[in-house]
């Protein structure tokens, strides 16, 4: 029904969001390395 729909697009946004914090995580740490050197 409705409520399926909701939760897969809902799912489907927290595996977006857990992935871009995982880029922004690794990119924070690749720069702070940079500024280290």
């Amino acid at each position: 029904g409705k409520l399926s729909g909701i939760s897969k697009v809902l799912r489907a946004i927290a595996k977006f969001f857990k992935g871009v914090g995982k880029a922004r995580k690794q990119f924070k740490e690749a720069s702070d390395l940079d500024k280290n050197q």
